[in-house]
């Protein structure tokens, strides 16, 4: 399966008696910005695996852009 960046919202739900096992490959090696509805969030990675960085940002928690910027 494939969900392509853009595309509708996806889940894995394991619905059955056993645990679930999956392989999960990503080609992301620049940046990738994710949209949590439910929860109210946001992701951004940057870089790719092993020095590559992720944030999480709560949607209502937005700083100004000079925000901390003593000379703005």
């Amino acid at each position: 399966m494939s969900f392509p960046a853009g595309g509708p919202a996806h889940q894995l739900v394991n619905d059955g008696d056993v645990p679930c096992v999956y392989l999960g490959l990503s080609a992301v090696a620049g940046f990738d910005a994710v949209e949590y509805p439910d929860s109210n969030k946001l992701a951004v990675a940057l870089g790719g695996y092993p020095a590559g960085k992720r944030f999480i940002f709560k949607r209502d928690q937005v700083a100004d852009y000079f925000d901390g910027d003593p000379d703005a």
